[in-house]
């Protein structure tokens, strides 16, 4: 077995290579099998392993510092942008538009008039053409007579030329000069769009309708 100074020996077809390594330097020596060891510095070997050496060490002990960075930033928090206020300005000239959409309130609508019929059949009181984009009509009051002579046969909430229609409960009141009185106060629903008319229609046989006058009350959504 070849002598040497490495602690690690390596087998080659040319000879034998030993390393030694301590805290100061890098030493190489090359053996022939059964030769004189051979000056390292005819072959350069130890300048060379030293270069080397020392360049990977200062490669490990930059990436190791790099990894420390990476580290320490991994623990903090990132940067926060504080947020712009806002101002609105709401001057009373000009106050910024807002509304309870969900308030019985938001627009109320109400609407009153009257009609006298002079013959036997239905009599009808119009009102004005709606004139926000929904309107909502949700109740009714109406007061009207009729002769003792006559049936009052039905009345309801609808619209002009339009098919949908409200029946509307009717009550009588005692009978007086030989007439009877009939009102009509109810909670109802129909919905009316920009430009229809709401109608309130009261069909009687045998006698007109006199005196009728009729209320109509909801909201309205512009």
């Amino acid at each position: 077995m070849a002598k040497g100074f490495g602690r690690l020996a390596i087998p080659s077809a040319a000879g034998l290579a030993r390393f030694s390594i301590d805290s100061d330097r890098i030493r190489v020596g090359w053996v022939q099998y059964g030769a004189a060891e051979l000056d390292g510095s005819s072959y350069r070997w130890e300048h060379d392993l030293m270069e080397r050496a020392g360049t990977i060490i200062r490669l490990l002990a930059g990436t190791a510092a790099m990894l420390s960075l990476v580290d320490a930033d991994a623990g903090q928090p990132a940067p926060q942008t504080a947020a712009a206020a806002v101002t609105v300005a709401n001057p009373v000239t000009k106050p910024v538009p807002n509304q309870d959409v969900d308030s019985p309130l938001r627009n109320a609508y109400q609407q009153m008039n009257t009609a006298s019929c002079s013959l036997a059949g239905s009599c009808t009181v119009f009102f004005p053409a709606t004139t926000a984009t929904m309107t909502a009509v949700t109740h009714v009051g109406c007061f009207f007579s009729l002769s003792t002579a006559g049936t009052l046969l039905n009345s309801y909430l609808g619209i002009q030329d339009q098919n949908p229609f409200a029946p509307l409960p009717f009550f009588a009141y005692p009978v007086f000069d030989g007439s009877v009185g009939y009102g009509i106060n109810t909670d109802t629903y129909l919905v009316y769009a920009a430009g229809q008319i709401p109608q309130v229609t009261i069909f009687g046989s045998n006698a007109p309708v006199s005196g009728l006058g009729c209320t109509v009350s909801g909201w309205s959504v512009k």
